[in-house]
């Protein structure tokens, strides 16, 4: 068999099927070294997937803690945008309470001067 067929034969069979014929002594003396090299570049590649992995879920991790701590800090600034809004609107509830007080006492003064001057224009002379 030629270096392409032993190649496409590793390659179908997977590294572990590979390791398991050198090791059970099933796989052919004449293409152990040719076995082994690629044993090494599928590890060599394996471990350079894993480490590039790795990073990416680093990244990823940090990524996620930034926008966790930009989400936070967001929440309290509107935490403290929302407190501020309820004092204000307690403000505007109070002088909207008192505003209609008042509008209430000048109308009770205002039908009061309109039953006086009825009165006094109903008053004999």
């Amino acid at each position: 068999m030629d270096d392409d067929g032993i190649l496409a034969q590793m390659k179908k069979l997977g590294p572990a099927q590979v390791r398991a014929l050198i090791a059970s002594g099933k796989w052919p003396d004449a293409a152990q070294p040719a076995a082994l090299t690629w044993l090494q570049e599928t590890d060599r590649e394996s471990q350079r997937l894993a480490e590039a992995s790795l990073a990416a879920q680093v990244d990823v991790a940090k990524y996620a803690r930034d926008a966790a701590v930009s989400a936070a800090a967001a929440a309290h600034e509107i935490a403290s945008e929302a407190r501020l809004a309820n004092s204000l609107a307690r403000h505007a509830s109070v002088r909207a309470t008192t505003a209609t007080i008042i509008a209430a006492t000048s109308a009770a003064v205002a039908i009061f001067a309109t039953l006086i001057a009825i009165i006094a224009l109903l008053a004999p002379r």
